[in-house]
């Protein structure tokens, strides 16, 4: 493992305990898909408060975005991320693109050169900036998700949660829990586990890892359409 993957690892390892699923007040019920609100000039985007994005990291803790462009390591797709302003209850989506001079300028070192190619999966969620703050009892509800424009199959389905009483997430591939579903995981049908540790009927439906990594073998484009409810 070189210096680089090591430093990353370490990195990984402090951010991954930090996101959620949660949603509050405003009402804005059956709204349309709002599309990614950077996608036409070429900007370095950071998850504000209230805002949705996709958390990645690749399979050699390398190329990854955990809603922040601040971290000279890492800012390489921050490049027009794709960020979702949580305004109340109805359909998003968010999405991560390799396709910018930004990711190939900290990556190859060349605005023009485009041969450095995310391969692999460590980590990936839907993450909700405060959202356990703002929008408490919200459930994210994944609807699809597509790799390089290919809508690929979800194994199971995710749950929302937080780990740390401050951002919500929705664990899409995260082999860090250990397959145990977090007390406060939730769903459209309620609590998935009561106060007692008791898994509801449902749960078997739930868990932390809902893609497959091998269709993350090599991918550039990466867009996820999802559902909140829940909110007051």
């Amino acid at each position: 493992m070189n210096f680089r993957r090591i430093i990353a690892c370490m990195t990984a390892s402090v951010l991954l305990c930090t996101a959620a699923a949660s949603c509050r007040k405003k009402d804005k019920s059956s709204k349309a898909i709002i599309p990614p609100s950077n996608n036409s000039d070429e900007v370095s985007v950071a998850a504000q408060s209230g805002d949705a994005y996709i958390s990645i990291i690749d399979g050699e803790y390398y190329i990854q975005y955990l809603g922040k462009n601040n971290d000279p390591a890492h800012n390489m797709l921050s490049y027009n991320a794709g960020v979702a302003h949580i305004e109340g209850n109805g359909d998003y989506k968010v999405s991560l693109t390799t396709n910018t001079k930004g990711f190939r300028r900290e990556t190859a070192g060349d605005e023009n050169d485009s041969s450095v190619v995310p391969e692999g999966l460590s980590f990936m969620a839907l993450m909700l900036k405060d959202g356990e703050k703002l929008f408490p009892d919200a459930v994210l509800t994944i609807k699809s998700i597509k790799v390089n424009g290919k809508t690929v199959n979800m194994k199971a389905k995710a749950y929302t949660s937080s780990d740390d009483g401050k951002d919500t997430r929705a664990n899409l591939f995260n082999e860090w829990t250990g397959g145990v579903l977090p007390k406060d995981a939730r769903c459209v049908q309620g609590r998935i586990v009561d106060a007692a540790g008791k898994a509801a009927d449902y749960a078997s439906e739930y868990a932390p890892i809902v893609v497959d990594a091998a269709d993350f073998a090599q991918w550039s484009d990466v867009e996820v359409e999802f559902t909140v409810s829940g909110i007051k």
